[in-house]
């Protein structure tokens, strides 16, 4: 059970005695007593002589009485429905209330003068506040646009840190490789491609590679990065056929975003279904074509203008070994010895 608790009397504040709230109201009653009095009497003085013998000062009171409850409950009903948004009661149906006055508030005449300033200040102070959460929307909108350039910078920063770190490890093994004077070719290739595919932008987690490399007039793949080693050997393709044949006829690189709407464009020889987008970046030399980069990605649009531009490094990186396979094999014919 809820105790409620009385609020406690300000002992600072002095109770009005009782007594003066009855003289109050008897007098206010002694003093509308009055004033009918005054009405009757001068409404009385106006009746015609005639009319005195019929109509009694009770009388006049009785039809001034009825004015007055008249004009008192039309103004008190229709202060009812203006302040109201409630549907009319009116006892055999409700029906629309269509007078309803937002901004009419039922007090006196003085309270509804400071109630409708209040009210005026209370509307500019709403406009005031909906432009204020209009700048702050702005505001919010633009930290949201500079947030995302901020991550968008962060993460081209990160890539080109560990584009750099890479090609730091790559020319360090190659170099390490050929002091030591081992069989430096196979790894180093793994090496390109294993990089390359850690400094993409988007994830790299479903990408693969395939390095192809011209052997007089077909492309057969020459190293890979997730792909079957029975397709990687098997693999045959002449001038333009499939889509690494393409880019070699080409001679320039070649993007395309999805793979499913491109059917065209592989003809008879398309990727695999698993992968959706591709890119090829031709290795040259001299003006001259030795291969093709492909990597492959399991997504749509795998792959930002960024990626582009890091697969062309590593392309090149590629065209070395390629022009070190051609210079091996000269210095062969030649009767050179030499790695």
């Amino acid at each position: 059970m809820q105790t409620v608790v009385s609020p406690r009397p300000d002992p600072g504040k002095r109770k009005f005695p009782l007594w003066k709230v009855w003289a109050c109201y008897i007098t206010a009653l002694l003093f509308t007593g009055l004033i009918l009095a005054t009405i009757i009497g001068a409404v009385s003085s106006l009746l015609p002589d005639s009319w005195k013998g019929t109509i009694s000062a009770w009388s006049l009171l009785e039809y001034t009485g009825l004015a007055f409850l008249i004009v008192y409950f039309t103004r008190m009903i229709g202060d009812i429905w203006r302040s109201r948004s409630e549907d009319l009661k009116l006892g055999f149906t409700d029906l629309p209330n269509p007078f309803y006055d937002e901004n009419f508030v039922k007090a006196p005449h003085r309270l509804q003068k400071e109630i409708r300033a209040l009210q005026d200040e209370l509307e500019q102070a709403r406009k005031e506040g909906e432009r204020t959460a209009a700048y702050l929307r702005a505001v919010n909108q633009r930290a949201e646009f500079y947030e995302r350039k901020m991550e968008e910078m962060n993460k081209k920063l990160t890539v080109f840190t560990r584009h750099h770190e890479n090609a730091r490890r790559l020319l360090g093994s190659a170099a390490y490789l050929l002091y030591i004077g081992e069989e430096w070719r196979s790894e180093m290739l793994n090496n390109i491609l294993s990089e390359c595919l850690t400094c993409l932008e988007k994830d790299h987690s479903d990408k693969s590679a395939a390095l192809f490399k011209v052997y007089g007039e077909e492309l057969r793949i020459e190293h890979y990065i997730r792909l079957s080693a029975r397709s990687a050997r098997s693999v045959r393709l002449k001038k333009g056929e499939g889509f690494a044949g393409k880019v070699w006829e080409a001679g320039e690189a070649q993007y395309i975003p999805d793979i499913q709407s491109a059917n065209e464009y592989f003809g008879a020889i398309k990727p695999s279904d698993d992968y959706r987008s591709i890119v090829g970046i031709p290795i040259r030399a001299n003006g001259e074509v030795l291969g093709v980069l492909c990597v492959q990605s399991e997504v749509v649009d795998g792959f930002t203008k960024q990626d582009l531009r890091t697969l062309r490094f590593y392309a090149h990186a590629c065209s070395l070994i390629f022009v070190y396979d051609i210079l091996k094999a000269k210095m062969s014919a030649e009767g050179v010895d030499r790695e």
